[in-house]
């Protein structure tokens, strides 16, 4: 979408360094699609074999359209059917938001409030969810919200370690790519079977979420339904969500990847981005969280005071 000059221009040294990264790692994605390859690494060998060896006529045709497609700022995942989280492939389509990398602090988070105890060398080696906490998010920050007080890692898991939750609610479950990963990471720790249940308003997000759900041999309850509406039939241990929050006036300015794309009902927070944070907090207590030891864990923007002021007002 931009000539090498542009770029010279707008980017410094190390920019292109990581932005010639990521185009790289595209192409290998597309090809990996044209030749219908289940691994990155299947792709790189194959073009080590062929070095030289021109594209086939159907496969140049198939390659050509789909950089086309990103051209035109089309997300890789719809173009690949495919997304990548936490070391695991899970099927994407279009009309279903993309679950980013970024997501996995939450996961990252779960594990260090229920796994930290279990956690230990050999895991880690085994773990891709939590080896990657520090490399990926040195910066992610974390407090107590009773205090507003900024804590520590190690913190979270001295203060706030919880017995493993016998059941999840993802709220907003998308492709299910947040709950499913959940299940998978908990129950490697704990050994046990962990009840899921999600809901989503988008029928297409349900039936998505429950297609990659059979793909991993796991049976959660996905259910298409609104938060605004839904009344569940138990409390949950841990309740998970990455809901709508950004606020509407913004939704011009995201990227053109985002924002021509991916379904803007999974992205519209309201005004002020917050709408549905205070719907979650309202049926936190007694309705969806346990009373007990009952967990939320949520997903939110940089705006971290307002999201503190509305959780200190709940």
């Amino acid at each position: 979408p931009y000539d090498q000059g542009e770029v010279d221009v707008k980017l410094s040294k190390e920019e292109r360094t990581a932005e010639n990264t990521r185009i790289h790692e595209e192409v290998m994605q597309l090809l990996q699609h044209t030749w219908d390859f289940k691994t990155i690494g299947e792709t790189k060998r194959t073009l080590h074999k062929r070095k030289n060896t021109e594209m086939t006529n159907a496969e140049y045709e198939k390659f050509q359209e789909l950089v086309q497609r990103r051209l035109l700022r089309e997300p890789l995942q719809y173009i690949t059917s495919s997304s990548q989280f936490c070391g695991r492939s899970f099927e994407q389509q279009e009309g279903v938001l993309i679950a980013r990398e970024d997501s996995a602090a939450m996961i990252q988070l779960m594990l260090q409030i229920y796994a930290r105890k279990d956690y230990d060398e050999r895991e880690a080696k085994k773990n891709a969810a939590f080896t990657c906490y520090d490399t990926l998010f040195p910066d992610l920050q974390l407090f107590d919200v009773d205090s507003d007080v900024k804590l520590e890692r190690h913190d979270v898991s001295k203060h706030y370690v919880k017995p493993y939750p016998s059941s999840i609610l993802d709220v907003g479950v998308g492709s299910g790519i947040l709950l499913l990963t959940a299940l998978m990471e908990l129950s490697h720790f704990s050994g046990t079977d962990i009840e899921g249940t999600g809901i989503d308003i988008n029928p297409q997000a349900v039936a998505l979420a429950k297609k990659n759900a059979a793909s991993f041999n796991l049976n959660p309850t996905i259910d298409e339904a609104d938060l605004y509406t839904w009344t569940p039939e138990k409390q949950f241990d841990l309740v998970l969500s990455n809901p709508p929050y950004i606020p509407t006036k913004k939704l011009r300015d995201l990227d053109m990847d985002v924002q021509a794309y991916e379904p803007h009902m999974a992205l519209d927070g309201g005004e002020d981005g917050l709408n549905y944070y205070r719907e979650l907090l309202k049926q936190a207590d007694g309705e969806l969280l346990h009373p007990s030891h009952g967990v939320m864990i949520l997903e939110i923007d940089d705006n971290v005071d307002a999201m503190l002021d509305l959780i200190n007002q709940s």
